[in-house]
Parts: structure tokens; C-alpha cells; sequence
């Protein structure tokens, strides 16, 4: 049953209801049937929802999911953290856990004329001692319009996923970021980091969003404001079959706290890092642009006008309020803060300091630095 070949679904549906009606001494083969089963599922949802490329039709998907969970309940040891059936939501939540960020998630400024921008590029020259003559190269990408995520990997492993929250504290919504099938619930890598960090947005398509405000009405309830309440409402439920229930997506784009087991591992620019993290599993916005200095980014952005109107989702940084700064400021020089109280020793002005073992967000394309401790 390896990854690229056809599955059988009537004959793994008669493996699992021989296995589940004489369980005695089949835990093994359970164990290695639900494996090899969870491996093709995953494998299903990384066509479908990173790929677009679906091989395995819905069908198929659900009565696989279904043997699965019929497998996991016969026998319960064989269930795993990065088991696909965490997909459809666990028990109700009594509350969330508040989970305190190894690295603050900042909040990005909104930036309104050109002039800002270039100050921003002088500022990244200054800081990088570079003369004004040479071009800082960037990676520009609308800012999608969801719920700020981070979601932590521990030896490849999702273990937690946090709210932003206040940039230092956030809420710990585990249970319902895993019901999000483009989220992997395991890297797609055999050497993954001790420790990875990833963070991004968590949306809703406009057509979803439309479907799920046509449903809310039919059901009797409150339509939603905008896609970005649907999506922070649909996280925010103790309930993780409600977020299940849902057509929720997710796409990343940094880092928080990072631990690569060798210096050559750590990608050197954010152009690198988000072909790293698409290879790993992750979506990434295909909309990404390479600029060559500042001017570069200022024809994006009335390029980017053109077509922001069509994204299958809302776009904060192209909206009517003209917040046209598509670039994000992650090189953290002056204008990213916290929403809340600022940590210890935080001076706005600077980049955030980490230890040798945490690497920082990036907007410039020359090569990432890591800090001095």
C-alpha cells in the first residue's frame, strides 16, 4: 500500500471487519494495517488540498477514513497523534488552555504611500549596513484576510496549535486546527526538526464562506459579518466537530521558535523557507512575488490591484480601505508589534534577539542572520 499506488477500498474494508471480529492476537497486524491505511489518507489530503491534484475520489476517501476509525476503535492502541481521524473532531472542550509563544507572534503595521515603503527599504539598507545603491531583494504576497496560527511540530509531530492571542499569550486550539485537512498532522520529511514552529492564517473561501452563511440562515442562525469572523469563530468553538464541520483552509508563510539538527537545514531566505515548508506539507499563497528593491514592490502593488478582486479569498492588505503595503515587515526593524503589552526588554526599533537555536521571520531575500545571543 505504498503511497502512489492504487488502494483496493472493498479489500482493506474486509481486512479491517476480519480484524475487528476476532481480535485476539491480530493486534499487530492491526497496528501495521492502520499505519499503512493513515499513510494513503494523508497522502489523499496533501493531493487534495496542497496539490489540487486529487487522485482518491470523495467516496473512496470516506469509506477508507471509515475503516480507519472502525479499525481505531477496536483497537485503541493503534491510534496515533497524527492519525487522520483526528480530522473529524474529539470530545467537547470544557475551556481553552491559554499557551504562552517561545517567540511573540507581532502584528504587522498598515502602511498607506510609497513614502513609507521606501523608508521601510532604507531602514532594512541601514540596518544590514548596505549602501543605498544596492537593492535589498523582497518576497511580496497579498495578506490574506483569517485568523493568525501558529502550530508546533515536535520531532515532525503536530503536538499544539495557538491562537495569536496577544501576541504573547495565546489560546490552545489543538483540537479543532487538527480537523483542518490542509494542515499536516505530520511533515512530509524522514529528518524532520527537533522543534519547528510554523505560523500563517487560517480562512475561509469566499464561495465557503457564501455556503456557510446560506446554511446558518436555513439552520435558523446568525449570519456571520466577513469571512475572518466565520474562521475565528469556527476555531474558537470547545466543540472541535463544529470546526470539523466546516470548510476551513490554512496557508503559512514564518517561523516562530526553530530547531534545524544542521546550519546547512535552515533556509536562507523566505523565498527558501516557503519552498521548504509547501515540500514539508504546508500551503503556501502561490501569489508570491520576487521584488528587486523598493520600486519593485510599488508595480506590484498596482499590479496586484488588478487581480486581488478575484482571489478566492479576502485580502486585508489589497482592501478598499487602501492598506496596499503587500509586503509583510518581518525583518521586524520599526513597525511590527505586539497587540498587547510588549515582553520584557522589547524596543520596536530593533529585530527581535533569539538564541542560536531560534531562527527570525525575514522580508529581505539577502541571507538570514542569526542573532547573537
Amino acid at each position: 500500500m505504498a503511497q502512489n499506488q492504487k488502494l483496493e477500498v472493498k479489500k482493506v474494508e474486509a481486512q479491517v471487519s476480519a480484524l475487528v471480529e476476532k481480535p485476539e492476537g491480530s493486534k499487530n497486524a492491526a497496528k501495521d494495517l492502520a499505519h499503512r491505511l493513515a499513510t494513503f489518507i494523508k497522502e489523499a489530503d496533501y493531493q487534495y488540498h496542497v496539490l489540487d491534484h486529487p487522485e482518491l475520489s470523495d467516496f473512496d476517501y470516506d469509506r477508507l477514513l471509515k475503516a480507519l476509525e472502525k479499525l481505531e476503535r477496536a483497537f485503541p492502541s493503534v491510534k496515533t497523534d497524527d492519525s487522520p481521524t483526528h480530522r473529524v473532531g474529539g470530545a467537547t472542550l470544557e475551556q481553552f488552555k491559554k499557551i504562552q509563544h517561545r517567540i511573540p507572534m507581532l502584528s504587522l503595521a498598515n502602511s498607506y504611500s510609497t513614502d513609507d515603503l521606501r523608508a521601510f527599504d532604507e531602514r532594512v539598507k541601514k540596518y544590514l549596513d548596505w549602501p543605498a545603491s544596492k537593492d535589498v531583494v523582497y518576497l511580496a504576497e497579498p495578506k490574506l484576510d483569517g485568523l493568525a496560527m501558529e502550530v508546533i511540530y515536535e520531532d515532525g509531530v503536530l503536538k499544539t496549535a495557538a491562537t495569536r492571542g496577544d501576541g504573547v499569550t495565546g489560546e490552545d486550539v489543538t483540537a479543532n486546527v487538527r480537523t483542518i485537512k490542509s494542515i499536516p498532522l505530520r511533515l512530509r520529511t524522514e529528518a524532520p526538526p527537533p522543534l519547528l514552529e510554523v505560523r500563517g492564517e487560517v480562512l475561509l473561501f469566499k464561495k465557503d464562506f457564501a455556503d456557510l452563511n446560506r446554511q446558518q440562515e436555513e439552520d435558523g442562525e446568525e449570519p456571520f459579518a466577513n469571512p475572518r469572523n466565520a474562521a475565528a469563530g469556527s476555531i474558537r468553538q470547545l466543540d472541535p466537530k463544529i470546526a470539523a464541520s466546516r470548510p476551513l483552509k490554512a496557508f503559512f508563510y514564518g517561523l516562530g521558535a526553530a530547531e534545524f539538527k544542521k546550519d546547512k537545514d535552515m533556509p536562507t531566505t523566505h523565498g527558501a523557507l516557503e519552498k521548504l515548508l509547501k515540500t514539508w506539507g504546508f500551503p503556501v499563497n502561490s501569489l508570491a512575488e520576487i521584488c528587486k528593491g523598493a520600486d519593485a514592490i510599488v508595480t506590484i502593488i498596482i499590479a496586484s490591484k488588478n487581480y486581488v478582486t478575484n482571489l478566492n479569498t479576502t485580502s486585508t492588505a489589497l482592501s478598499s480601505k487602501s492598506t496596499t503595503s503587500i509586503f509583510k515587515e518581518t525583518l521586524v526593524l520599526s513597525r511590527a508589534v505586539p497587540a498587547g503589552p510588549p515582553p520584557p526588554n522589547t524596543n520596536p526599533n530593533k529585530p527581535r534577539r533569539s538564541s542560536k537555536k531560534l531562527t527570525f521571520k525575514w522580508v529581505a531575500q539577502a541571507p538570514s542572520h542569526r542573532w547573537p545571543s
